[in-house]
């Protein structure tokens, strides 16, 4: 990553216009991407762009249940609902209403390790978006895909996982609460829409974002 386009703590509370306790929340909860400089948090300008973008528009987060469920509804009749109302939104906000029906983890594993490491996960974002045919070209994430909450520490021991940020993560799990998992014993890969959906709320660069937004904005 290039320092010339990282940001303080500081600076990004300025930009964001929340005090800097609030960013460090922000890092330390996963929902900003940061990384440790000597005895500071930095982020990048387009990492923060992208958090302003998402996680601070307009609008109550809905419950993970009715997450998964205008999710899963959608991609069966083809339009997005809340309910029995249609969501006049944009694709940001549908990301931004979504977004607690999950916890992302941005991990390292070894990249020999990766292809075994997919079968144990439904495929989501990046990896999902590859086999719909959507995915950029030169995405750099190798390993993405929805685990029940309980089954996380087990698998991150088996493959021996750490915690990484920036070019170090190849991998991102994303653990649902078990009472809410939303598939099938032999649902290995979410649909379009969900794929989607996660490649624009954790984008590897812009031509994620890119990829992902004509997709979404399909079913608005």
């Amino acid at each position: 990553m290039d320092v010339g386009t990282l940001l303080s703590v500081s600076e990004a509370a300025d930009e964001l216009g929340v005090n800097r306790q609030k960013v460090l929340a922000f890092i330390n909860g996963g929902r900003l991407p940061a990384v440790r400089l000597g005895n500071g948090w930095w982020v990048s300008v387009s990492d923060l762009t992208r958090f302003a973008q998402v996680e601070r528009r307009p609008g109550r987060p809905l419950s993970a249940a009715r997450a998964w469920r205008l999710l899963r509804n959608a991609e069966t009749d083809g339009t997005v609902h809340v309910e029995r109302g249609r969501i006049n939104v944009d694709g940001f906000q549908l990301v931004h209403l979504v977004r607690r029906r999950a916890v992302v983890h941005r991990m390292h594993v070894l990249d020999r390790l990766v292809g075994e490491l997919m079968p144990s996960l439904v495929a989501a974002g990046v990896a999902a978006a590859r086999q719909h045919g959507f995915a950029p070209r030169s995405s750099r994430q190798d390993g993405d895909g929805y685990l029940r909450r309980s089954a996380f520490d087990s698998l991150v021991e088996r493959f021996a996982m750490v915690p990484a940020v920036s070019e170090e993560i190849n991998v991102l799990l994303r653990s649902v609460d078990d009472e809410v998992w939303p598939f099938d014993d032999s649902e290995r890969l979410v649909g379009p829409l969900t794929a989607a959906v996660d490649m624009a709320g954790e984008p590897i660069d812009d031509r994620s974002i890119d990829a992902a937004m004509p997709i979404i904005e399909r079913y608005l």
